[in-house]
């Protein structure tokens, strides 16, 4: 009886390690997020003498990228291969991210930065707009030019990018690299004639970031030693610095940005245009 009791009471405490140990590895890993801050700040060059002339703003228009997505490399799980179907992805995807949480404050920014800019260039800025179209024909009858932009913002996962699971962890980890081009186009408002177009190269700023994304697996070991190695390698919080990397890109991109649309805006150029324009308008009243 009493070596039963004995092996009762063995067999009673493995089953409670395996519960502590079961318990302990199923709860939730906490998450440190690295959180970056937004600096959209941009001071205009220069500054020129009021030339009576009115600038309409219009909102940015985005253009969709081109080109495909670069395909992270499978991940790798422990404990052999899972069906293809069955695999977990990876957790980021820079173009998404930026897409959902920071276009629309990048749109507005840009927007506000091209306002200074051309007042400071001496014309007075009227709108803004959401699109030329919006424009109502009172106010193109008096606007001088419209300033429109269409943007392409592109954000290029490497090919590198690795993604495995160990343990209670998948890491995503990997590098993206902010491009993009911008078509700046001065309208006569009337007329809808564009009588500036300037291709503005964006991706040659070379501003790549380095990023790492933990999640938890979705597929935690099931036995009584997978589940105390799992205890044993459970780290402390799982890391994500990707918000932070991508605000920095983003600051870094605007500042640079907004510098060459500063350079490519001439007073002397768009003022060459008045007798075009004044041309145009009377054509447009008859």
């Amino acid at each position: 009886m009493r070596k039963n009791k004995g092996f009762m009471l063995s067999f009673t405490k493995v089953l409670c390690l395996i519960a502590l140990a079961s318990l302990a590895a199923c709860a939730p890993i906490p998450i440190k997020k690295d959180i970056g801050s937004l600096n959209f700040d941009y001071m205009a060059t220069g500054a020129s003498k009021p030339t009576g002339k009115v600038v309409a703003i219009v909102s940015p228009q985005f253009a969709a990228p081109e080109r495909a997505q670069a395909t992270p490399s499978k991940p790798t799980l422990p404990f052999g291969a899972l069906q293809t179907g069955s695999l977990p992805q990876p957790q980021f995807n820079a173009q998404d991210f930026y897409e959902k949480e920071y276009k629309g404050r990048f749109s507005t920014a840009i927007m506000n930065s091209t306002q200074e800019i051309i007042s400071k260039k001496g014309f007075t800025t009227k709108g803004p707009y959401a699109a030329f179209e919006d424009i109502p024909y009172g106010d193109k009858k008096d606007i001088y030019l419209a300033a429109v932009p269409f943007l392409t913002v592109y954000f290029e996962q490497k090919d590198t990018t690795q993604y495995h699971c160990k343990g209670l962890v998948c890491t995503d980890q990997g590098e993206f690299i902010v491009t993009g081009e911008m078509i700046y186009k001065m309208i006569e408002p009337l007329t809808g004639q564009a009588l500036m177009t300037r291709r503005i190269n964006l991706s040659d700023f070379a501003i790549s970031k380095s990023y790492i994304k933990e999640t938890e697996s979705p597929y935690p070991s099931s036995s009584l030693i997978g589940g105390m190695i799992d205890k044993a390698t459970k780290p402390e919080y799982l890391r994500d610095n990707t918000d932070q990397m991508m605000t920095q890109a983003l600051n870094e991109f605007f500042k640079k940005t907004m510098a060459k649309i500063d350079t490519f805006i001439s007073t002397e150029e768009l003022m060459s245009f008045n007798n075009d324009i004044e041309k145009l308008k009377d054509l447009k009243r008859f």
